[in-house]
């Protein structure tokens, strides 16, 4: 995609909202080893506070300064979202980021966890991903490539086990998503595992 764009001279844009600051320092960018003619990031930026930035090339971005291009925003230049961004992107490259390291022990041993659990019970099921954002699919197929195959997933066992896993005090997207944080440490991995292991032999 990134070499048709160049070859046609259209912009390649990449959505960072969900991946940026999560699964790297790069975002998902620096993971695929590809660079953005622009780039959109939210929340992560910022640790949670309400914060948005569009990054790209310089000639893209000089748009902005002299090509009459206007940029508004609610939190445009908000004191306390700027603040916060400094602060999450100095603990994120703190040591050379290895807070990414953790994430992503964790986050594999999770999934692995869930899909090991899933074989346990004899639930049908594929945890797929990055360690710090993945799924669970509940489906006897393949696991699914497209969002085709992802919505054919049987949406009726993820509601059960999002009900039987907050049952156990762990609560989940209700389409099976999970998202990673600094604050989830080994213990928290330890009893999400506990947890999903009764949720699971709900389910059988």
């Amino acid at each position: 995609m990134r070499d048709l764009c160049r070859a046609k001279g259209a912009l390649f844009i990449c959505d960072e909202v969900i991946t940026g600051f999560r699964v790297a320092l790069r975002g998902a960018q620096g993971r695929l080893g590809v660079t953005a003619d622009l780039a959109i990031y939210a929340k992560a930026v910022a640790a949670g506070f309400p914060l948005a930035m569009v990054a790209g090339r310089r000639d893209v971005m000089d748009t902005l300064l002299d090509k009459g291009v206007m940029h508004g925003g609610t939190y445009n230049g908000n004191v306390q979202s700027m603040a916060a961004a400094i602060a999450a992107l100095d603990e994120l490259e703190r040591d050379g980021g290895a807070v990414y390291r953790a994430l992503e022990q964790r986050g594999t041993r999770l999934m692995q966890g869930l899909a090991s659990l899933a074989a346990k019970h004899r639930v049908p099921a594929h945890v797929q991903g990055l360690p710090a954002i993945f799924q669970i699919f509940f489906t006897s197929g393949p696991a699914p490539r497209n969002y085709r195959e992802a919505a054919a997933c049987d949406r009726d066992v993820a509601l059960a086990f999002h009900r039987a896993l907050q049952e156990e005090g762990i609560r989940i997207n209700q389409v099976g998503k999970w998202f990673l944080s600094t604050a989830h440490d080994d213990a928290i991995i330890d009893e999400t595992l506990a947890a999903a292991d009764c949720a699971m032999a709900a389910l059988t």
